[in-house]
């Protein structure tokens, strides 16, 4: 289970509680050694680690209450957040810092995407607008025609022009410079 919650700039924190935190009243290990508590406790104190490989647990809290009290402990006070699962987490990062907390799971800012797209483009062609430049100096001192070059200049120029509200998320990424 995670944690998720709204920055104040809109973005999302994910926090991901450690299992060795939840709370645990007996651990039995591999050999059948039991390892026991009357006050519940974190089941890493029980050894010092965890997980114990082959160990089996008795659990004081559910996964639920385990991330509830995580949640209180770690959210800042006054702020909205929700238990979701870790499948609920999106594993595509190109937009992540577009995530935002959306129903009842993380969903995209599409402003915010098409903004990184346009940062990432402007990355990319910044060494291929170098790269024109030498090239059309080159051209200069050769007397060569530089038309091509110029209109390969304003191509790349016009990359970010090409990132539109109406592109989907797998359309913005696949724009690029080259």
């Amino acid at each position: 289970m995670k944690i998720i919650y709204s920055r104040d700039d809109g973005g999302v924190n994910i926090i991901s509680p450690a299992e060795g935190a939840r709370l645990a009243t007996q651990l039995q290990l591999k050999d059948g050694t039991i390892l026991s508590s009357n006050m519940p406790q974190a089941v890493d104190q029980f050894l010092g680690r965890w997980p114990v490989v082959g160990s089996t647990v008795t659990w004081a809290e559910t996964p639920t209450t385990f991330a509830e009290r995580i949640a209180f402990k770690d959210v800042p006070s006054g702020k909205p957040y929700q238990i979701v699962d870790v499948a609920d987490i999106p594993t595509d990062r190109a937009f992540r810092n577009a995530w935002c907390v959306e129903g009842n799971g993380i969903g995209h800012n599409h402003e915010k995407c098409c903004d990184i797209t346009k940062e990432r483009l402007r990355a990319e062609r910044a060494p291929l607008l170098a790269a024109s430049d030498v090239a059309y100096m080159r051209a200069q001192e050769a007397g060569a025609s530089t038309a091509a070059i110029v209109a390969e200049k304003q191509r790349l120029r016009d990359v970010t022009k090409l990132v539109t509200a109406d592109l989907s998320l797998d359309a913005l990424k696949m724009l690029k410079a080259a």
